[in-house]
């Protein structure tokens, strides 16, 4: 466990480790969202479409967390307002089912 509690501090983003997980992660994400979109389109249930989109950002949130480590896109200071910022959307697309579900 000490390996992975080593950190350059020269470049605080350089980290193989969390560049492997977000791509397994946004791997997952990605097939949740197949799955889901094709459970809306059996289904006709316009939430599950909402659902299968957020899927989709969150593999795309993870995607760029993995781009942003290995190319520095995004100025280290900035991140945490850019990953911030995804989570937003997340969580509106998630809530957004439960919205819509009550005024039917």
């Amino acid at each position: 466990m000490l390996f992975l509690a080593q950190v350059d501090h020269e470049s605080p983003g350089l980290n193989p480790y969390s560049v492997g997980v977000s791509a397994v992660v946004a791997a997952l994400a990605f097939v949740l969202a197949v799955l889901a979109w094709r459970a809306a389109v059996r289904r006709g249930n316009p939430a599950l479409r909402i659902v299968a989109v957020a899927f989709g950002v969150f593999g795309l949130k993870n995607v760029f967390s993995a781009y942003n480590v290995l190319t520095h896109l995004v100025p280290h200071d900035a991140i945490e307002l850019v990953l911030s910022l995804f989570d937003l959307v997340l969580l509106l697309l998630l809530f957004l089912p439960l919205v819509l579900r009550r005024r039917s």
